[in-house]
């Protein structure tokens, strides 16, 4: 009891659930998939230059709150987290990206399920805000207030159609919580703080839900991006490289070269020669960093079809920015 005539404080209780607020600069692509607890990805960087992103995140009692900003187009195939729902706010795009084949743009919002695979074509440039919450807390606290029908929606995958400015409210309310908690993280030790905030947000996710115009199913991929993703799988069930060749390739898929090449150009913007490349660019990169002394990046190199060294060299560097013996040296510590 406080005695000197003020109100009653309680003593405070403290939040037992581990609370993360972290912000991590990225200077590698491969960096990407490693910043979020929870989440499975393999990344591959499609754009030459060299990569910087930045990635701020908070986490607390199932809840996650997480932005990413990257500045290289990505080929990003990642399962969702288990046992959550989640809600993709892209806040800039500097051209549409891809969803599972379906194009997203600014403001417009896209609606996860739990263990689910998706892969994603980054835009060049990208800041993208995502929520994700455990359902089984979402579903008791809308069973309690009653509004179990509206959060029915995040029941499946899909693209919640809103207006432009019901997208940006929630935008904002979720940027300025990542905000103000990056800037004083020390309030969520508190239960209070975390039970307050985690109400905040639900109500803030079913007001969006129940203006949504309505739900739309993610669209059956177009045929050319139906090519791409069934060569990209077959691409990522050969991790010795021995289909990454155009001729494996065009036989595999049934296709000519020239209708291969259409579905590349439509969809990624570049030709299926230079997404092989990428790709193989990509997989170098990979093992010249885990790779020991003993490996020589020549070595390497020619492991994956890159026999010139001098034109290998040049190509890595158009890609990643740096040469292959400055990846080892930096990596090498």
């Amino acid at each position: 009891m406080n005695t000197s005539g003020g109100l009653y404080s309680p003593t405070p209780l403290i939040a037992t659930d581990p609370v993360v607020v972290s912000v991590a600069e990225l200077h590698d692509v491969d960096d990407y998939g490693a910043t979020l607890p929870g989440w499975s990805s393999e990344v591959q960087q499609l754009s030459n230059g060299f990569f910087a992103g930045r990635c701020s995140l908070v986490s607390f009692a199932g809840m996650q709150l997480f932005r990413e900003i990257t500045s290289q187009r990505m080929c990003v195939k990642f399962a969702t987290k288990a046992n959550s729902r989640s809600i993709a706010l892209p806040l800039s795009l500097s051209q549409p990206a891809l969803f599972s084949g379906t194009e997203v743009n600014h403001r417009e919002i896209v609606c996860f399920t739990e263990d689910e695979t998706f892969t994603y074509y980054t835009a060049h440039s990208s800041d993208l805000l995502t929520l994700s919450f455990d359902t089984d807390v979402f579903t008791a606290y809308v069973d309690q207030i009653k509004d179990a029908d509206v959060a029915r929606s995040l029941d499946k995958t899909a693209f919640l159609k809103v207006m432009p400015d019901q997208a940006a409210q929630l935008q904002t309310f979720l940027q300025t919580v990542l905000t103000v908690l990056l800037n004083n993280p020390g309030a969520l030790q508190y239960q209070h703080a975390q039970d307050s905030l985690t109400e905040s947000i639900y109500t803030q996710v079913l007001k969006l839900l129940g203006n949504g115009d309505k739900l739309c199913a993610f669209a059956m991929p177009k045929h050319r991006y139906a090519l791409v993703a069934r060569a990209r799988e077959y691409l990522f069930h050969d991790p010795q490289g021995e289909s990454f060749t155009i001729a494996r390739l065009c036989h595999y898929l049934g296709v000519g070269s020239r209708t291969l090449e259409y579905a590349f150009q439509d969809v990624l913007g570049m030709t299926a020669v230079a997404y092989l490349r990428a790709l193989r660019l990509n997989y170098v990169r990979q093992d010249i960093k885990s790779g020991g002394p003993q490996s020589s990046v020549l070595d390497i190199a020619a492991r994956w079809g890159f026999w010139h060294p001098s034109h290998f060299s040049a190509d890595y560097k158009r890609l990643f920015g740096d040469l292959p013996s400055e990846t080892r040296r930096r990596y090498a510590s």
